[in-house]
């Protein structure tokens, strides 16, 4: 079964799919050659060319590997808990930048024959769990000394 809005419009009315195409606009801007370019972005979902062959519902996907997850920065971008591999670092040194996380579905490597829905929430919420382990080791080590005796 199709999921349906309760409103009865058609999903592509939704508030949201402007901000998208305002924020692709402003990305287009500066995808472009020059500064005479008039290209537009256009979201082909939201043209006449699906309803010719009377498809109306909008394609979701999953684009794996991007910033596929390994072991260094030589086999990938980011370590398993999404942190960014600095590859200016000494082996000795703490291998990624400090705060930067990917945590969407390019860290995963390859497809993994199955939709890859939980498996991107699932990677979401653990590094989500090392952010806040890392803030809190971070307020942990910056907070002020407390004493037990008041002056």
């Amino acid at each position: 079964m199709r999921a349906q809005r309760t409103d009865g419009k058609p999903f592509h009315a939704d508030p949201v799919y402007t901000d998208i195409e305002k924020t692709l606009e402003r990305l287009a801007d500066k995808l472009k050659a020059d500064a005479d370019d008039s290209g537009k972005f256009i979201n082909p979902f939201l043209t006449d060319v699906f309803h010719r062959f009377k498809v109306d519902s909008i394609t979701l996907s999953h684009p794996l590997g991007g910033c596929r997850m390994a072991h260094d920065v030589t086999q990938g971008v980011v370590d398993e808990f999404g942190r960014v591999f600095d590859q200016t670092k000494q082996h000795d040194e703490q291998p990624w930048y400090n705060g930067l996380y990917i945590a969407d579905a390019s860290i995963i490597p390859t497809a993994l024959g199955v939709n890859p829905s939980l498996t991107i929430t699932a990677l979401a919420l653990r590094i989500a769990d090392k952010i806040i382990a890392d803030l809190d080791g971070i307020v942990a080590a910056t907070a002020p000394e407390q004493s037990d005796t008041h002056p």
